[in-house]
């Protein structure tokens, strides 16, 4: 099955392609970072979704979030709403659960055996494969062809997402990339193609760089 953005579940500030809306990038007309949702709701099996990275400037956040959020602009970290995510700096995390928002990224690691700082963050160019497996409650990242990590208890009602926080970060999600995969040989990750390049200025590429520095140090 193919998959597209859904324009109607996504924030105002990312730009969808048309007509085949496989792509979104961020406007930056909005400080803060924006929400593309895609992806079908479904009650059983298991999907996978491959999103290429084609340009990143800022923090950037993939992921799966329950049924029924609306979209507003916010870091995904953030969220209230349950959710379970990865981070281009390769923080992971779930948000919205009884214990509110959980750092996961140690139990990430233990998983692929790197624990070394960044080990699962990922840069324009990668390809990040989402497998949701609905029955078993559970939701599989992997960048690139690096060993994937596993989260549990998911809800089954949740779809994909990409979380863009600077002007000109982009995604496409790539052809054929929504189906029930049934053996390890559905899994493999497509190569990573060429990418643009984020038009955005020294002046505020320095201003990201520092207010990142600022907020995670």
């Amino acid at each position: 099955m193919d998959v597209v953005f859904d324009e109607g579940s996504s924030c105002n500030d990312v730009t969808i392609s048309a007509p085949l809306g496989h792509a979104a990038v961020k406007k930056g007309l909005k400080e803060h970072s924006s929400f593309a949702i895609f992806g079908s709701l479904q009650a059983t099996g298991l999907s996978q979704w491959r999103v290429r990275i084609d340009a990143l400037s800022g923090v950037m956040f993939v992921g799966v979030i329950r049924q029924g959020y609306r979209p507003r602009d916010g870091l995904a970290r953030k969220l209230v709403t349950p959710a379970w995510m990865l981070s281009s700096y390769g923080y992971v995390c779930s948000t919205g659960g009884q214990k509110g928002h959980e750092a996961l990224t140690e139990k990430a690691k233990a998983q692929v055996g790197n624990s070394a700082t960044g080990a699962l963050s990922f840069a324009a160019g990668d390809v990040v494969t989402i497998s949701l497996c609905r029955d078993t409650r559970t939701v599989t990242f992997q960048v690139g062809s690096q060993t994937p990590f596993t989260l549990e208890d998911v809800l089954p009602t949740v779809r994909p997402f990409v979380n863009l926080s600077c002007r000109g970060d982009a995604v496409t999600l790539l052809d054929g990339s929504e189906k029930e995969a049934h053996s390890q040989e559905d899994s493999r990750v497509l190569p990573a193609q060429a990418s643009p390049q984020a038009e955005i200025s020294e002046a505020e590429l320095d201003a990201i760089r520092a207010a990142a520095d600022t907020f995670w140090n």
